[in-house]
Order: structure tokens, then sequence, then C-alpha cells
């Protein structure tokens, strides 16, 4: 379908923007296996702290890569957002959560995780300019497809055998958080820097928590609730922070 409705327009990219769209699909799917790798190897409290730190290597990729200048108030922002994540993971720590039979391991696969977030980001806001969302989302989740595939192959990981439920939470997962999660970050890369989408998603974390107290009744604790509170401070300092500067 985008073939037929987009055919002209991806004729027309210039090979810069393949260029950056299959550098972004690449590290994605890289991003993607590091990720779930590092919570197969600890908890998912300490991988999630780990990976939240991706604001601030999108920040830093920006500065010392594009040459962007940031304002005080952002690099606030940055810095509530990831103290937020480490006030909840410690909360979790101390309700008796295990680390994790590899704690170590996850934790340099969470930030390894969280590296290539910044690559992914910036490459996608460079390829992202000048074409359309649907045929650049094609684009980039195609190549992640393949790179994937291929990885699962190589490593002997089964296609097959999962249970029905399996699948249909497999299916919620890729409509939710691959098609209009990664979608809505890569319509957004088109008006404002990385860095800003990047802060910007950690709200995720909040929403996650009231989601989990909706669907499963589960109530976060004063440090998890003063935690959240500290990433939606970071949100508004980067949101005030960015208004306050000149657009791009």
């Amino acid at each position: 379908m985008i073939l037929l409705f987009y055919r002209q327009e991806l004729r027309r990219l210039s090979q810069r923007n393949l260029v950056f769209a299959a550098l972004a699909g690449s590290v994605l799917a890289i991003r993607f296996y590091f990720q779930i790798e590092a919570f197969n190897n600890s908890s998912v409290l300490l991988a999630g702290v780990f990976g939240g730190s991706g604001p601030l290597w999108v920040a830093i990729v920006e500065v010392l890569w594009l040459r962007a200048v940031f304002s005080r108030r952002v690099w606030a922002g940055i810095s509530l957002s990831l103290v937020g994540g480490v006030i909840i993971a410690l909360a979790g720590f101390d309700s008796g959560t295990s680390p994790g039979g590899n704690a170590l391991l996850g934790a340099g696969l969470g930030l390894t995780a969280a590296f290539m977030s910044a690559f992914y980001l910036n490459f996608g806001r460079m390829a992202r300019g000048q074409v359309s969302l649907l045929p650049y989302l094609w684009l980039i989740f195609s190549i992640a497809a393949v790179i994937s595939l291929a990885v699962a192959l190589l490593t002997g990981v089964p296609l097959t055998g999962y249970t029905d439920e399996a699948l249909l939470r497999l299916i919620v997962l890729i409509i939710t958080a691959h098609f209009f999660g990664h979608g809505a970050m890569n319509f957004s890369w088109k008006y404002m820097p990385a860095t800003y989408v990047s802060v910007l998603s950690q709200i995720v974390v909040v929403t996650s928590a009231v989601g989990a107290y909706i669907y499963f009744n589960e109530l976060p604790g004063p440090g998890q609730a003063i935690g959240s509170m500290v990433i939606v401070a970071g949100v508004i300092f980067v949101t005030f922070g960015r208004s306050s500067q000149k657009p791009d």
C-alpha cells in the first residue's frame, strides 16, 4: 500500500535521506536487542533506569555532532527526568525487588540500549525532514524487521510455538508501542530536536503507572509517586525551555 500511494515520493528521496533512514532502522533493531537482553539479565527496574538515561546521551550527541545549543531549563529538565527514573528504581529495590540474576550485565546492556537510542533519534531526525511520516515509518520498520529476523535466525531464537495469548499480546504491543508510540516520536522529529522528544517520551513512566493502577490495581508506592512527579517536572522544564528558544 505504501508503494502504491507514495511511490513518487520514495523515488524522489535523496541518497542522504535513504542512508539516514537505513541507519535509523538498523540502530533501532540493535537497540531493541540490547534492551530485551537487559530485561532478560536483570530486573525491569534496573534495566529500565539505565535504559531511561537516553535523554542524556541524545543531548550529548546533538551537542557534539549537530552543534545544538540548549537553554539551562532544558538541561535542568534532562537532569530531573534522569533523577526521577533513579528514584523510581531505588523505590522498587527498597520494596524488595530483586536486581536480577546478572545485574551488572543487565545494567550494561540497558546503558548500551540508551546510548544506541541517541543515534536512532538523531539519525531519524536527519532523515525525517523531507519524508512523509508513513513512508518513513515503512522504511525504518522494514529495515529493523529484516535485521531483527536475521539476528533471530543467527542466534537460534524460535519463531514458532508460542501460545495464542502470547501472540495476541505481541500484536497489541506492536500496534500500541511500535506503531503509535514510535510513530508519534517519528512525527515529532520533523518539528523539534531529538533531545526534546526523548525527554518528553519519559512521561511514559508516569502513564504506565496510571495504566497499571487502572488495569492491574497496582498502587504505586511513595518513592514511585515522587519519582513520577520529578519526571513530570523535568518534562515541564523542557517544554518551557523549548518554547523560550527560537524555532529551529
